[in-house]
């Protein structure tokens, strides 16, 4: 998906902070909120007669989720490629803040997808690897903030 599909007024170059197209969005939403709700539903009916295949409905429908919902990914991502260009920010630790946001993701859905199967145990082992990596890629960013403090008070 392109970032003009998320993001509206993309050619105006004066526009910096580009406006989301609120009423595409909610419908979005909607079809996602629509599509788990009729899951949870089938998964309730299914609950009754065969408890295994309920917890399959609901995975493969989170699964459908996930999917529909990385392919706004693509245009989140130019959309902040874009922005670096223009501001001539650092790349590093947008990509760092990028790969976090990305795992903090990740995890949070595996975690709760693993709850959902009644594995308690195994979904705290992934949020705590997760918060482990987190922690591991902001050092370089701590780092440069840190050097960026002590530039500042040298100079005062």
């Amino acid at each position: 998906m392109k970032a003009c599909a998320v993001f509206s007024d993309c050619t105006d170059p004066d526009n910096g902070f580009r406006k989301l197209q609120f009423e595409e969005n909610i419908m979005e939403i909607l079809k996602i909120a629509v599509l788990a709700l009729l899951a949870g539903v089938m998964a309730l009916i299914i609950k009754q007669k065969q408890p295994e295949m309920a917890k399959q409905v609901t995975l493969a429908c989170g699964l459908i989720i996930l999917i529909y919902t990385l392919s706004y990914l693509g245009g989140l991502i130019t959309f902040f490629e874009d922005t670096i260009t223009r501001f001539s920010l650092p790349s590093v630790s947008l990509t760092a803040v990028m790969k976090i946001i990305g795992i903090a993701y990740l995890c949070e859905f595996t975690s709760q997808s693993l709850k959902d199967m009644e594995e308690n145990a195994l979904a705290q082992k992934v949020e705590l690897s997760g918060r482990v990596v987190i922690v591991i890629l902001t050092v370089p960013m701590f780092n440069t903030f840190t050097q960026l403090i002590l530039n500042l008070s040298s100079g005062i």
